[in-house]
């Protein structure tokens, strides 16, 4: 019996110390280091997609942690309507940003009427694609759309999109546009063998490939509703579309859009670039940095050297990543010209009611706070970005997509040591990142063109590097100064400012 009350009391104990240390979203946030970004930086604010966080947390990654102010649902009719109801979530949010915009800039995710548009038969038998005998084609709707659809559909579209932003905008600037995907035409994977069974399609197609056809028209159905966009916000910071940036080395033609076509649908490239989804993460044949180099060489074959990706590091029952890990892949893809991403997580996050979620942040908001971390340390080198250029390596890429450009990386004679170089323009500055994808920490070398060749250390959580050569007496080689800049490698912005202006 007194063996048995013990071990209640224990339990009990137990219990409540796990309660008295759960802690909501919000109180973990509040806890935690906050990044230090770089007064008056110019990157654009972080944006997320998934379920709405509570108020309190969107607004405090606002505050501290370089995201820009969620709007809270698709900025749908109703929607924007709420917007103007000062006791609604979207009427809050509004009405913060209208009192400071640059404090609080607004992001929104567009609505996709085109479904309503299918579900309500609002649209002309034209949209379909038909069979020799004119028949509707049989099979899921979404893969048997006719790319030649006329336009007046997707001015239509347009109207219908941009109606809620300027609703909304009657309130408040909108800042960080993200127009949804996966509406309207989908990829040619899905849709060829429906293609090929109507005589007009194949007629239309002539001698040009299936991909170019349909990509050139999957833009064509887009860009009504991009430039009303562009007109109605001409003082955005990012427009984004779900998604395109040239094709990861996973992807090919019959699941990705050429992007000779696209790159007009949108301010920069993006590449949904996620743990584990069609990739096999960080090392192996697929690895994630390998097929976003393999985005990032075909975008700048159009000089588009800067990019505003899709993020996530896993969700829901799928496999995550070690953070200190995707810290170090995050600071590699801004080494590529990142200049923000939006943080992806799409399964029912923990707290997104705001209840308590335990004595450890939830990995997708250890995420959130990493893409935080890193856009901040990264505010501090955005000379680096807009006036560097990532150098292209001595090798070739390793995805057959890109297998006669670049790999826009450095050998260090090991496969999973990776690093990554971007020469500051107009001095003689590199920035460098290495990053121990496997995530053992060791120090490998690597050599700069014209230079002899460095040691560094690669981290799991990457080390981020400024390489820079100093004048020196007649006679002798210039001196070459290695200096580390995140010290602290998982919170990277910690004492940037004094790093970077250290003699």
């Amino acid at each position: 019996m007194k063996r048995n009350l013990t071990l209640y009391i224990v339990a009990l104990l137990l219990l409540t110390s796990a309660v008295l240390n759960a802690l909501t979203l919000k109180e973990h946030l509040d806890a935690a280091p906050k990044p230090v970004f770089k007064e008056g930086h110019t990157l654009p604010p972080l944006a997320r997609w998934g379920w709405s966080m509570p108020y309190d947390v969107t607004v405090e990654l606002c505050e501290s942690w370089g995201y820009a102010l969620e709007f809270g649902s698709y900025a749908t009719t109703s929607a924007a309507e709420k917007a103007h109801d000062p006791e609604t979530r979207q009427g809050k949010v509004c009405a913060l940003t209208k009192s400071n915009p640059e404090r609080y800039p607004l992001f929104v995710i567009t609505d996709r009427p085109l479904k309503d548009m299918e579900k309500a038969e609002e649209l002309p038998e034209s949209y379909w694609l038909h069979n020799a005998e004119g028949k509707r084609l049989e099979g899921p709707s979404w893969k048997r759309r006719n790319p030649e659809a006329p336009d007046e559909i997707f001015q239509r579209v347009a109207e219908k999109t941009i109606a809620p932003l300027k609703r909304i905008q009657e309130i408040c600037p909108i800042t960080v546009i993200l127009h949804g995907g996966e509406s309207g035409l989908t990829e040619l994977g899905h849709s060829r063998k429906f293609l090929e069974q109507d005589p007009a399609a194949v007629k239309a197609r002539g001698d040009r490939s299936w991909w170019d056809f349909y990509s050139e028209h999957k833009a064509r159905w887009l860009m009504p509703t991009i430039s009303a966009i562009r007109k109605t916000f001409p003082d955005r910071k990012v427009l984004i579309w779900y998604h395109f940036g040239g094709m990861p080395g996973w992807a090919g033609k019959s699941w990705s859009w050429n992007y000779e076509y696209m790159k007009t649908v949108a301010d920069t490239p993006g590449q949904s670039i996620y743990y584990k989804h069609f990739n096999s993460g960080w090392t192996g044949k697929q690895d994630l940095l390998s097929n976003f180099l393999c985005s990032v060489a075909q975008a700048k074959t159009y000089d588009d050297s800067l990019s505003y990706n899709w993020v996530c590091a896993g969700w829901g029952e799928r496999k995550f990543s070690d953070i200190d890990r995707y810290t170090g892949f995050l600071k590699c893809l801004y080494t590529a010209g990142a200049i923000g991403n939006v943080a992806g997580y799409f399964s029912l996050p923990e707290g997104f009611k705001g209840q308590d979620v335990g004595d450890e942040p939830p990995n997708h908001l250890q995420q959130m706070m990493a893409l935080g971390r890193v856009q901040a340390l990264f505010s501090h080198l955005e000379e680096f970005l807009r006036q560097g250029s990532l150098l292209p390596g001595p090798l070739k890429h390793k995805n057959s997509n890109a297998a006669d450009l670049p790999a826009y990386e450095f050998p260090t004679g090991d496969e999973t040591a990776r690093v990554l170089i971007r020469k500051h323009n107009t001095s003689d500055r590199w920035l460098v990142t290495a990053w121990a994808a496997d995530g053992d920490a060791r120090n490998v070398s690597v050599e700069i063109p014209g230079l002899e060749p460095i040691e560094v250390l690669a981290r799991p959580e990457g080390s981020v590097y400024i390489v820079s050569v100093k004048s020196s007496v007649a006679y002798e080689p210039p001196k070459v100064e290695v200096k580390l800049l995140d010290v602290d490698g998982m919170h990277p912005s910690k004492g940037m400012k004094k790093i970077i202006n250290a003699k």
